[in-house]
């Protein structure tokens, strides 16, 4: 099947379908950073999980930001 926005349909004219899986995500995180995302309600809001070395690791929701962990990471974190 044609890819719709290939085709250069604009895509309020197209069907987008959104499939995650966020326990499959949050199985591969460092062991710190699985038990704060597991312990958050709304995980079905997430957007993303930012994990840049020396910063503390975040993850951004629809509505607000959440601090995973209050030590920043190191490259041991996320080897």
């Amino acid at each position: 099947m044609d890819d719709p926005v290939a085709l250069g349909l604009p895509l309020s004219q197209t069907e987008i379908q959104v499939t995650d899986d966020i326990g499959a995500l949050v199985s591969v995180m460092p062991p710190r950073i699985r038990g704060s995302l597991e312990a958050i309600e709304d995980v079905s809001d997430l957007l993303e999980i930012v994990l840049d070395l020396g910063r503390k690791p975040e993850a951004r929701f629809l509505q607000r930001e959440v601090i995973l962990d209050d030590r920043e990471l190191t490259a041991d974190d996320i080897a």
